[in-house]
């Protein structure tokens, strides 16, 4: 699935960016190991012009050709 998603770095990074807050409202070192290794998969990305802050649609690639973007967006909750 991973090579199908266009935009992987940067919707992984959100993701991973969600896991560090539960991390430090709920430190598990399993969530630790499990950040990290996501982190080592995952290339570096600066924020594109479209960056929303709060949001990162997943693009995928279709076999039709194209990218359909996945109707849903993970939202990552922050709670400070």
């Amino acid at each position: 699935m991973a090579r199908r998603v266009e935009n992987l770095a940067e919707w992984g990074r959100r993701i991973t960016g969600g896991l560090r807050s539960e991390a430090l409202d709920s430190p598990d070192p399993r969530l630790d190991g499990l950040i990290a290794e996501l982190d080592g998969q995952l290339s570096v990305v600066s924020p594109s012009a479209s960056h929303l802050g709060f949001a990162v649609p997943l693009r995928v690639r279709v076999p039709e050709g194209g990218v359909a973007p996945h109707q849903h967006s993970h939202l990552v909750r922050h709670h400070r």
